[in-house]
């Protein structure tokens, strides 16, 4: 399945990566609330391998890796939401995740919130 800038879920009409982006989020703050541990913590148990870097967390896997190479900017998104909903279920309000693609890393660090 492809999915293009324009397409749209069946159910809902919304487009498919704003779906997409929603569940990603509401999965991370699943994830978060069954397990009440650290962010740090949390990244390493589902496969992320973090990495501090100063105040920021790098992520040195990208568990959607494979996927990644062919749809990059869909599974980039989806993740970096996936994060976001881990950092609001583990109520983190020192952290924000962010795009910062870099090669054989994760697409979101996690950086000192603003």
């Amino acid at each position: 399945m492809t999915l293009s800038a324009g397409a749209e879920s069946e159910d809902t009409g919304e487009p498919v990566r704003t779906v997409l982006h929603r569940k990603a989020h509401e999965l991370g703050t699943r994830l978060a609330g069954q397990d009440r541990t650290g962010v740090f913590d949390l990244l390493e148990r589902y496969g992320f391998e973090p990495r501090y870097d100063g105040d920021a967390i790098v992520l040195g896997n990208c568990p959607f890796h494979a996927l990644a190479r062919e749809h990059t900017q869909t599974v980039c998104g989806m993740n970096l939401h996936l994060l976001r909903g881990v950092l609001h279920g583990l109520d983190e309000h020192r952290l924000q995740a962010c795009l910062a693609p870099v090669p054989d890393r994760c697409c979101v660090r996690l950086e000192p919130a603003s």
